[in-house]
């Protein structure tokens, strides 16, 4: 009997812009894991910055093995994404296992036609 391991995985995106492509890259792989990410809304931008960074560290990303990360157009400017990759490469996270732990980069091209 040759089962599949589902791996736990923390999807990193830009909520507000990418969340389309969260949910197709859900549609498409989703079988393959176990969703750890921060629900849309969740997180009030109202917390302040260590809560926040630490609520992503201990509730989400603490016993992930992998991170997979959406690229979109303005990823670059969200601070979560930077601390949830940072926490993702973090021993303090990882702990013992995080020799295994990677991140993943999915480029998508944005066009109307994925839309």
């Amino acid at each position: 009997m040759n089962e599949h391991v589902r791996r736990k995985v923390f999807i990193s995106y830009y909520h507000k812009e990418d969340e389309r492509y969260r949910e197709l890259f859900e549609i498409q792989f989703g079988h393959l894991f176990i969703n750890k990410s921060v629900p849309k809304d969740e997180i009030s931008d109202d917390n302040s910055t260590n809560y926040i960074k630490r609520l992503i560290q201990t509730d989400y990303l603490k016993d992930t093995s992998v991170v997979v990360v959406l690229v979109g157009q303005n990823t670059y400017t969200r601070k979560h994404v930077d601390w949830e990759i940072s926490a993702g490469l973090s021993n303090k996270v990882g702990g013992p296992r995080s020799y295994r732990f990677k991140i993943t980069y999915i480029f998508w091209h944005f066009t109307s036609k994925i839309i």
